[in-house]
């Protein structure tokens, strides 16, 4: 099994009232696990902009980069099963559905299994190892930068998840993974 890793990426979470949309991924990093839409970060993208492409790929949904919300900026230090180490970046979002056009209709190569779950009630056993720590804080308001070092395939947290609240998301990230 060959190990994807992601320099840029992005992450949104569907809200709908007190409910957020989750999904089983069926491939890459998590396949199996719960979590929210997202992927790579294509060349002249904006995060937004790539969160939004994700979101209509995986769930048929459109949204204006404008209406998704920066939650939080989370840096996984990956191990590489070979040795070495690679560095993600994944911008994450939380985008109202009432400022989406569509229906949720998943895209089956990519998640299956989805519905809406109660925010104060998540299935946290089948969500990946850092996400249990902070998506309930973002799901709650709470505005994060977070880090995070993980085994090869992301499968096991090595040390603690770092979190640090944050009021905004502009330059002071931008250029720090080289």
């Amino acid at each position: 099994m060959v190990q994807k890793t992601l320099k840029e990426a992005s992450l949104v979470f569907v809200r709908r009232g007190q409910e957020v949309f989750l999904a089983r991924k069926t491939k890459h990093i998590g396949a199996g696990l719960l979590n929210g839409f997202g992927g790579g970060i294509d060349e002249g993208e904006t995060p937004a902009q790539g969160a939004a492409r994700e979101l209509f790929e995986e769930a048929g949904l459109e949204a204006s980069p404008e209406d998704l919300e920066q939650v939080a900026l989370a840096i996984f230090h990956n191990e590489l099963e070979g040795g070495g180490e690679s560095e993600s970046r994944v911008h994450v979002f939380i985008v109202d559905m009432e400022n989406c056009i569509g229906d949720i209709e998943l895209n089956p190569t990519e998640m299956v299994d989805g519905r809406f779950r109660d925010v104060k009630n998540l299935p946290l056993n089948e969500m990946m190892p850092a996400d249990k720590i902070w998506v309930p804080l973002v799901l709650d308001g709470k505005k994060l930068r977070i880090e995070a070092r993980y085994s090869p395939y992301q499968k096991e947290l090595i040390g603690k998840v770092r979190l640090r609240p944050v009021t905004t998301f502009s330059d002071e990230f931008r250029g720090e993974l080289k």
